[in-house]
């Protein structure tokens, strides 16, 4: 049974709406967590209580979590934007402990189901997209979707200039490496391309820095190569904005104008980002036409339809 807190009497008390609204957020986390949870356990229930919503102090949240003292671990989220917070999971030691057993105790036993395994054993087609060459590590993983369905992979790579990566992009894996990581994907059969992204007006838009990358990307098989201009949402727009006025204040009233009341460049500022890549799909392979994955496919399951059925009598 859950702990039950009285709650602090001098604390400003909830409305029902706002009571209902907390709540309801809560139920959609909760679910969403609870089904992640039972999807990485090979499909096991839980429970859930319903969510309450109350204004707590610092004694009674401590009363809650087992006491001053209890050791805790916190999985927080942060909100951006406007509503700004946190959204935070508090476990004690001893459901660490229970939870991260089972976990661990599914991997060994090949009950683990990550959202990868699970594309895979569900035939689902998808694909990844990401900065880092870690994903090498699941080329095996990798390797088994594609043989039961549609699967590629794209790296972004903003700039092979190394003052403007570090720069604008600190602590992320070096571009070549990002471009080794493409051409090993390729050798391998995972059809991977390159996506020159984000493309900053003034930063890293010059036609033979953008160049470059095409040619290099070439060498490495990409069967693509595509140019996205940056996109300045809330939340990103003041970090972005606050680093333009330190590194590159002339820029600033250029980058006024183009998002001024807007999270993406005008089409007319987009389109000659796009103009700058004219690299249409590198690949020949037949191994990355799509038309030829979904005729395969057809076949494969009008195959499996004629197959006859077997049907398991000895429970009757």
């Amino acid at each position: 049974m859950p702990r039950r807190v009285t709650p602090v009497p001098a604390a400003p008390a909830l409305t029902e709406a706002q009571a209902d609204a907390l709540r309801e957020l809560t139920n959609v986390a909760a679910g969403h967590g609870a089904r992640a949870l039972s999807t990485l356990l090979g499909g096991e229930k839980f429970g859930l209580w319903p969510p309450l919503a109350r204004r707590l102090g610092a004694s009674q949240l401590t009363a809650l979590l087992g006491g001053a003292g209890a050791p805790l671990t916190s999985l927080s989220v942060e909100l951006r934007g406007d509503v700004g917070g946190a959204m935070a999971l508090v476990f004690s030691d001893p459901h660490v402990q229970a939870l991260t057993k089972r976990l661990v105790g599914a991997a060994e036993d090949g009950r683990l189901q990550t959202p990868e395994v699970a594309l895979r054993d569900a035939a689902n087609p998808c694909s990844v997209l990401t900065k880092s060459p870690l994903l090498l590590r699941d080329l095996s993983l990798m390797l088994q979707i594609a043989e039961r369905t549609s699967f590629g992979a794209c790296l972004s790579i903003p700039t092979l200039d190394e003052r403007v990566w570090r720069e604008t992009e600190p602590h992320t894996p070096n571009p070549h490496a990002r471009l080794e990581a493409v051409a090993e994907l390729n050798r391998a059969g995972i059809p991977t391309g390159i996506l020159i992204a984000p493309l900053m007006p003034g930063i890293n838009d010059e036609a033979e820095l953008v160049d470059r990358i095409v040619s290099i990307s070439e060498e490495a098989g990409a069967t693509f190569v595509n140019a996205i201009a940056l996109h300045l949402r809330p939340g990103v727009k003041e970090v972005f904005m606050s680093w333009l006025s330190a590194a590159r204040p002339d820029l600033v009233p250029r980058y006024d104008e183009l998002y001024e009341g807007r999270a993406y460049a005008p089409p007319a500022e987009r389109s000659r980002i796009g103009s700058l890549v004219r690299a249409p799909n590198l690949s020949t392979d037949p191994r990355y036409s799509r038309q030829a994955r979904l005729e395969a496919r057809r076949r494969r399951r009008a195959t499996e339809r004629a197959e006859p059925r077997v049907v398991q009598t000895s429970l009757f």
